[in-house]
């Protein structure tokens, strides 16, 4: 008879009946593991934005994960929500990186299955309907333990936090045995964690992050734990927090001396120290060398502030976090740009959304029309390749500094008596056309020799939402405190906030998104590339600009604005204007891709 599809949700082991995985021994093998210098390198996914069985914590994980292994100085790589060529592209990577190194590491968070005995992760935008197309639209967990294999290194860990309910419970047949088969390919020195054990699935959690993160996160900040005592405390206290409805599960042929993720005395480990392949006098480059942008230069880590907007209004959760970016200077005058992570996610609202959205705005204008909220639809899936976006909207001093009029002056060409509202070299750039903001990036792109553009459509809808699937960045609502829009039009049950009237200068709001970008919601509008269409039907699904089928006399806006309700500020919201009209709330930002995009 023939096997049947295992859907199993989470990952686990699936012979919890045995009492060790089975390695594949080597001889040849150094197992010595200290936290002597050696090079940690990590692969972190998180996937989300899945269209069936969308999940609201992975990103959440593995953004924490990310920034915890940091701090215990691992190099990062990362990736969220990702197709099945890109999540393939970044464990190629890893495998490159690890190479005759000290200490591999990879953790994921999203769904998972089991077909004949293999453990595959899911992706974003698998289209699998039957147990056959399971292994061409997922990524094998053997492919990385194959990579791990090839790299010889000396310790490996794999984490997989993917205790989710069965998203496909409806579209597959269950059978025997809940789980994942027994691993038998890991090499010897490996590690493998799950979030929870044979036959048990978890929740993905009420809470920013899912439970078995939650703790791991916990332990991995607690100096002297070493590698098994970490894994040990994590399952403790999970089976304590769960009822003992969650247990997680380690399997483990490592050998040596403990390794610890922070040492005993509470001191940062040792830096990381990458294998000596050269001789000849010694050479200094920057920390940042191994990580380059799309754009071609290195990536430097920057700092910012996030937040997060309960259903009240209420601003919650305000916390540091990083990510990475370079400047470039343009004569004095800075341009920050962050680098933006390829993946996949669905953009535009479902028509739920678009209703919720339309019952709000007739709060505030009886006679609004649905056919605004008609522009978003249908959500769709789109995949998006990594770019470099302004970390803010263009400036008035950057304006200034590479077209050499000022805001004013822009406001003259009108001939209109119109008001400035904010005048400043911090405060947004408005009063400037779509035609000029493409004139803006065909001059920054030639100063600088990178290929800057407008941000598409989906490019910019892709880099506000950041990973979220709720109506805004921070949460279901936004607020006054943290967005500058017209505060006393909220959204759904928020309160009242302040209305301003006027822009504020470019981060001066405090709260990034989750990607490093300010102001995706409020301030000024933004110009993007795409002429406008009146739905999705026939979108580009690879995140280009749509330019065919539509109106070029008119081009799409997103946003919102410091004078809009909530509602107009929405993540999926879209507007335009005439491609040659200046407005007293209209601005851009730049995005800069590699030469091929």
């Amino acid at each position: 008879m023939k096997q049947l599809i295992r859907l199993v949700l989470p990952l686990v082991a699936g012979l919890a009946l045995l009492p060790q995985m089975i390695f594949h021994a080597r001889q040849d093998r150094g197992l010595t593991v200290t936290a002597q210098g050696e090079r940690r390198v990590a692969l972190v996914i998180g996937n989300s934005a899945y269209a069936l069985g969308a999940l609201a914590n992975p990103v959440n994980d593995a953004r924490d994960i990310a920034a915890t292994l940091r701090q215990a100085n691992f190099e990062v790589l990362f990736g969220e929500n990702q197709n099945r060529r890109q999540m393939r592209e970044l464990i190629r990577q890893f495998g490159d990186k690890i190479r005759n190194g000290g200490v591999g590491l990879f953790f994921f968070a999203g769904h998972g299955v089991q077909v004949n005995s293999t453990n595959f992760l899911i992706p974003i935008g698998a289209e699998i309907t039957k147990e056959t197309e399971v292994e061409d639209e997922a990524v094998s967990v053997n492919f990385v333990l194959a990579q791990m294999e090839d790299a010889r290194n000396k310790l490996n860990i794999v984490v997989l936090d993917a205790c989710r309910d069965n998203p496909f419970a409806r579209s597959f047949r269950t059978a025997g045995e809940r789980g994942l088969a027994v691993t038998k390919s890991a090499p010897t020195g490996t590690l493998i964690a799950y979030a929870t054990g044979a036959g048990s699935v978890a929740s993905d959690g009420a809470g920013r992050n899912g439970l078995f993160t939650q703790e791991l996160l916990t332990n991995l900040k607690t100096p002297g734990l070493t590698l098994e005592s970490v894994f040990r405390r994590t399952r403790t206290t999970v089976r304590s927090k769960s009822n003992g409805q969650q247990v997680p599960y380690e399997y483990t042929s490592v050998e040596g001396e403990d390794f610890y993720f922070l040492p005993p005395n509470g001191a940062a480990p040792p830096p990381v120290t990458a294998p000596v392949t050269a001789t000849g006098p010694p050479t200094t480059k920057p920390a940042n060398s191994l990580r380059m942008s799309v754009a071609g230069v290195p990536l430097t880590a920057m700092s910012f502030v996030t937040a997060s907007v309960d259903a009240s209004g209420n601003v919650t959760n305000q916390r540091q976090e990083q990510c990475y970016g370079f400047v470039e200077d343009l004569g004095g005058v800075k341009l920050e740009m962050v680098e933006v992570p390829g993946g996949t996610f669905q953009m535009g609202s479902t028509s739920s959304a678009a209703q919720e959205a339309f019952e709000d705005a007739k709060r505030y204008n009886k006679d609004v029309k649905y056919e605004r909220f008609s522009y978003e639809q249908p959500q769709h899936e789109v995949s998006v390749s990594g770019f470099a976006m302004g970390k803010y909207e263009v400036t008035q001093a950057q304006w200034q500094a590479v077209m050499g009029t000022t805001v004013s002056q822009q406001r003259d060409k009108e001939n209109k008596d119109w008001p400035l509202r904010g005048e400043g070299g911090e405060y947004p750039m408005y009063y400037v056309s779509w035609e000029e903001a493409r004139e803006f990036c065909q001059e920054l792109s030639q100063r600088t020799g990178k290929t800057y553009r407008l941000p598409t459509e989906a490019e910019w809808e892709y880099a506000a939402r950041a990973g979220t699937i709720t109506v805004f960045a921070f949460g279901p609502t936004i607020s006054a405190q943290i967005v500058n829009y017209n505060g006393n039009n909220p959204y759904q049950q928020a309160a009242n906030g302040s209305y301003r009237e006027k822009a504020v200068p470019v981060g001066g709001m405090g709260a990034a998104n989750r990607f490093g970008l300010f102001d995706m919601h409020g301030n000024v509008w933004e110009w993007c590339e795409d002429m406008w269409h009146e739905s999705y039907v026939g979108a580009p699904s690879d995140g280009s600009a749509w330019l065919s089928g539509g109106d070029s006399n008119r081009r799409a806006l997103r946003g919102g604005s410091l004078a809009q309700n909530a509602w107009e500020c929405r993540s999926a919201r879209r507007s335009w204007n005439s491609p040659r009209l200046r407005r007293n709330m209209g601005g851009f930002r730049v995005v800069a891709v590699s030469r091929t995009q």
